[in-house]
């Protein structure tokens, strides 16, 4: 396979998708959950596991910032702006009176 077309894709013609794939990820986190559960990690093994996470999360949020298309972004990127906008507002409000009253 051609390395370009492993990080660009310049073709034009989207193929149909028949499959769904599965988020084989899950199965891993179940199962890192439950040992987690049983108490088998040290403090340190934690601290290590967390931040192979952050990692992950941080290679993957890479990854889909990668697919995004530029001339699209351009094209709607007020309604992008201020639905992001509006969801942060959302989201912060809401965090601080859950907050709020838990406590």
């Amino acid at each position: 396979m051609d390395k370009k077309r492993l990080f660009f894709n310049k073709d034009k013609e989207k193929l149909p998708c028949t499959t769904v794939t599965f988020p084989w990820f899950i199965i891993g986190f179940l199962i890192m959950s439950f040992l987690n559960t049983l108490g088998l990690f040290t403090e340190e093994t934690r601290f290590y596991l967390q931040t192979i996470a952050y990692l992950l999360i941080f290679m993957a949020m890479g990854a889909l910032g990668l697919q995004v298309r530029i001339e699209t972004l351009i094209k709607n990127g007020k309604s992008a702006f201020f639905a992001c906008l509006f969801d942060s507002f959302v989201l912060s409000v809401g965090g601080f009176f859950i907050v709020f009253w838990t406590y």
